[in-house]
Formats: structure tokens, sequence, C-alpha cells
């Protein structure tokens, strides 16, 4: 997983593909365009990784439909295991949700510095539950 920067907006890209059948999710750019009009499923699971004690602690992402903010993954100031006595690891945030889309409507993920999120252990997962009856 990589990110474009250091900006509050980065945008997540998860370019290991286990399963991308019609190919509406681009590896390169992190956006999944909607082929098939309906409703949909969006699942995404970060791990923060720990680099020291003091340089990860805003944790923001959003799963963002269209470029708007929409589902918030986490949203915290300060990291739960930011004491000398606890400051050991990484953690997870994740989030599902279920969306409505038209044909070529977007899903994508952001949040705080990407870089700091571990793409071994990080996923983004979609698929359609339902078409729209034409």
């Amino acid at each position: 997983m990589s990110g474009r920067g250091d900006e509050l907006d980065d945008q997540f890209i998860f370019p290991t593909i286990i399963l991308n059948l019609g190919n509406d999710y681009n590896p390169y750019t992190g956006v999944f365009t909607c082929r098939v009009p309906g409703l949909y499923f969006f699942s995404v699971s970060l791990t923060k990784r720990r680099v020291n004690s003091r340089s990860i602690d805003l944790v923001d992402a959003y799963i963002k439909k269209n470029g708007m903010y929409g589902i918030i993954l986490a949203s915290t100031k300060s990291d739960p295991y930011d004491k000398a006595e606890y400051d050991y690891g990484s953690y997870m945030i994740g989030t599902s949700c279920t969306v409505h889309l038209r044909r070529g409507e977007t899903i994508i993920v952001t949040g705080y510095h990407s870089s700091f999120f571990d793409g071994d252990k990080c996923s983004f997962t979609g698929f359609l539950i339902t078409a729209d009856i034409l």
C-alpha cells in the first residue's frame, strides 16, 4: 500500500490484488469505478505501523464516494498506546459500508499520511450485492 505524500488527505493505494473481477478497482490509482449500477458493500482495514513513539499520533481515514467525505474509519488525535509503558507494536482501524453506486461513480480510501500504515496487513474489499433493475 502506498500514498501520494504527507498531505492530510492522502489517497491509499492497495497494489496487491487477490481478486478483481471486471477490473473496477485500479491498483495504480487506488480508485474503484462502478461499471454495474447497484448496491455495493465495501470494507477497509488498515494496520497502523509504529515507527517511533511520537511519529504517528494522528489517525484519520475515510471511505469516500465521488471524492466526498463519507464513512469514517477512525478519527483520533492520540494513539491509544502512546504511553511509555504501552508504546509497542501496531494497531488496526477498519469499517464497512453499504452504498448505492451509479455507473462511473467512484470509491476511494483516504486519510492522514498513508506511509504510517503497513501495506502487507491492510485490505480493501468491495463487491456488488445486487444490480439495479433496468
